[in-house]
């Protein structure tokens, strides 16, 4: 199709043709090359990208329903006992979670959602919890372009970002739960050395941190780049469903809390149920990233082009109400369900939590400004950004 295009383009349709007349059909052609190649894209999703995410039906290894939380059943009670009948606000278990974020790009009229999944085992310590394991798993974002981690990258960031020994806050106040988790850093595709702070009490902005290499000095930024996902090119690869794949490197810092914290006071504060076994947070993130290269883009796979600049396009984080779900999905590994679930991997695992948190789209009936989307959950309240 793009040959065929480039064919009349270039010769026997457009000969002859005075350089104003060319210059509309030029203006025509690329309007309709666009629709051309998102329709294309959208069929290329549609076909892949269960494929490409090792998730289509019948791959997950359980329903995706919780095993134990808050089931009530006596023998589960026996196998897993709860808080104490005073203890309201307990963190205490197994969990999935899935945090969306959003971003704006100069090719975007409204923001795109990055939803970005992880598994916690959380150690509740009375009005304090600990996370004691945890996955990172996919990352997945929606917009311009579906943008996806390879199987082979999401494995390879599994264990990449530690986060045991991360501290949070869980406690009674009133009728509901007071929540708070602390800041923790993540790097893809580079060393950890020097650019991430070694203490969760750091919270320092990442312009005070150690930069980033850039694409500005793309020569020091291969040099210090990582094949963390071993597919022979730089940096951890995102697959672009419909156009190629983008090679990069990030740094970003993620914090979550039901009450604004004083450097963000103008975030929606949520309310979270005594005995929840699912709760929405807010969630403060930014982000910085180098793009590395591109690949299988373009007609000739040369780098160039259009689909391969679309792939290289970066966006900023928004304004918008980022924000974090959780689901319990079991107090502890004596559950026979849950025990299995632990048993078949961290891939089932994710895919899992994937299915019990399906990702969130950006829907254009949302208040522009930045209100809570209203099918998450009401907040006690909000300040205009």
């Amino acid at each position: 199709m793009l040959w065929s295009i480039r064919v009349l383009w270039g010769g026997a349709v457009t000969g002859g043709l005075s350089w104003r007349t060319r210059c509309r059909l030029g203006q025509a052609w690329a309007a309709l090359l666009a629709v051309l190649l998102a329709a294309c894209a959208e069929d290329k999703v549609a076909q892949d990208a269960c494929v490409v995410l090792g998730n289509c039906p019948g791959n997950l290894t359980t329903a995706p329903v919780l095993l134990d939380g808050g089931s009530g059943d006596a023998s589960v009670a026996g196998m897993c006992p709860g808080p104490s009948s005073d203890q309201r606000c307990d963190l205490g278990g197994y969990w999935g979670a899935r945090m969306s974020v959003f971003s704006r790009s100069p090719l975007l009229s409204g923001p795109q959602v990055s939803n970005v999944w992880y598994f916690w085992q959380i150690e509740d310590q009375g009005e304090r919890f600990e996370v004691v394991d945890h996955l990172d798993c996919q990352i997945r974002t929606v917009g311009l372009a579906d943008v996806v981690l390879p199987v082979a990258t999401e494995q390879a960031l599994f264990y990449r970002n530690p986060q045991q020994g991360r501290p949070g806050r869980y406690v009674q106040q009133g009728d509901s739960c007071d929540f708070w988790m602390e800041r923790h850093y993540n790097l893809r595709g580079i060393d950890h050395g020097g650019l991430v702070p070694e203490r969760f009490a750091d919270r320092r902005p990442l312009a005070d941190l150690n930069p980033l290499p850039s694409e500005a000095n793309l020569e020091q930024a291969l040099a210090r780049a990582e094949d963390w996902d071993m597919d022979g090119l730089p940096g951890v690869t995102f697959l672009i469903l419909g156009y190629g794949k983008r090679h990069t490197m990030q740094r970003d810092w993620t914090q979550y809390f039901s009450a604004p914290p004083p450097q963000a006071p103008e975030r929606a504060s949520y309310q979270v149920a005594l005995d929840a076994d699912r709760l929405t947070v807010s969630a403060l993130f930014d982000s910085e990233e180098t793009v590395l290269g591109a690949s299988d883009c373009g007609e000739d796979d040369s780098g160039t082009g259009f689909e391969c600049n679309l792939i290289r396009t970066t966006a900023d984080p928004a304004n918008e109400p980022h924000f974090l779900q959780m689901v319990r999905l079991g107090r502890c590994a004596q559950v026979p369900e849950l025990a299995n679930l632990l048993e078949s991997g961290p891939l089932a695992l994710c895919q899992h939590i994937e299915a019990l948190l399906p990702q969130v789209a950006w829907d254009p009936d949302w208040d522009q400004a930045g209100v809570t989307p209203p099918s998450l959950a009401a907040p006690r309240s909000r300040s205009a950004p």
